[in-house]
Protein backbone atom coordinates (compact mmCIF):
# COMPACT_ATOMS: atom_id res chain seq x y z
CA UNK A 1 0.00 0.00 0.00
CA UNK A 2 1.35 3.35 -0.62
CA UNK A 3 1.40 6.27 1.62
CA UNK A 4 0.00 9.49 0.41
CA UNK A 5 2.62 12.18 -0.83
CA UNK A 6 5.05 9.15 -0.93
CA UNK A 7 7.72 9.11 -3.62
CA UNK A 8 5.86 6.26 -5.02
CA UNK A 9 2.29 7.51 -5.11
CA UNK A 10 3.68 10.71 -6.66
CA UNK A 11 5.01 8.55 -9.80
CA UNK A 12 2.28 6.54 -9.71
CA UNK A 13 -0.11 9.85 -10.31
CA UNK A 14 2.56 11.29 -12.82
CA UNK A 15 2.33 8.21 -14.59
CA UNK A 16 -1.55 8.16 -14.94
CA UNK A 17 -1.30 11.76 -15.92
CA UNK A 18 1.13 10.70 -18.81
CA UNK A 19 -0.81 7.75 -20.03
CA UNK A 20 -4.50 9.72 -19.77
CA UNK A 21 -2.53 12.48 -21.93
CA UNK A 22 -2.16 10.04 -24.48
CA UNK A 23 -4.95 8.28 -24.57
CA UNK A 24 -7.30 11.51 -25.02
CA UNK A 25 -5.00 13.15 -27.63
CA UNK A 26 -3.37 10.16 -29.15
CA UNK A 27 0.01 10.09 -30.47
CA UNK A 28 1.78 13.16 -28.70
CA UNK A 29 5.78 14.39 -28.60
CA UNK A 30 6.98 14.21 -25.62
CA UNK A 31 7.67 17.43 -25.26
CA UNK A 32 3.60 18.13 -25.39
CA UNK A 33 3.06 15.91 -22.98
CA UNK A 34 5.41 17.66 -20.56
CA UNK A 35 2.70 21.12 -21.52
CA UNK A 36 -0.43 18.95 -21.13
CA UNK A 37 0.43 17.75 -18.36
CA UNK A 38 2.46 20.34 -16.38
CA UNK A 39 4.99 17.68 -15.60
CA UNK A 40 8.95 18.59 -16.51
CA UNK A 41 10.89 17.26 -20.00
CA UNK A 42 12.69 15.41 -17.71
CA UNK A 43 9.97 13.40 -15.72
CA UNK A 44 8.23 13.04 -19.44
CA UNK A 45 11.11 11.09 -20.54
CA UNK A 46 11.51 8.80 -17.19
CA UNK A 47 7.69 8.14 -17.86
CA UNK A 48 7.84 7.63 -21.55
CA UNK A 49 10.74 5.06 -21.35
CA UNK A 50 9.16 3.02 -18.47
CA UNK A 51 6.07 3.04 -20.39
CA UNK A 52 7.72 2.01 -23.75
CA UNK A 53 10.14 -0.76 -21.46
CA UNK A 54 6.95 -2.03 -20.05
CA UNK A 55 5.10 -2.13 -23.34
CA UNK A 56 2.28 0.13 -22.72
CA UNK A 57 3.12 2.83 -24.91
CA UNK A 58 4.71 2.73 -28.53
CA UNK A 59 7.45 5.46 -29.89
CA UNK A 60 7.76 5.79 -33.41
CA UNK A 61 10.87 7.21 -34.88
CA UNK A 62 11.17 11.08 -35.15
CA UNK A 63 10.67 12.90 -38.94
CA UNK A 64 13.37 14.92 -39.48
CA UNK A 65 12.11 18.91 -39.27
CA UNK A 66 13.33 21.67 -41.03
CA UNK A 67 15.65 23.08 -38.09
CA UNK A 68 16.20 21.97 -34.69
CA UNK A 69 15.86 18.70 -32.80
CA UNK A 70 13.26 15.92 -34.37
CA UNK A 71 10.35 14.87 -31.83
CA UNK A 72 9.61 11.31 -31.75
CA UNK A 73 5.99 10.31 -31.06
Amino acid sequence: METPGSQSSLHRANLERVVRAVRLAGSLTQAEIARTTGLSAATVSNIVRELKDGGTVEVTPPRRAAAGRAASR
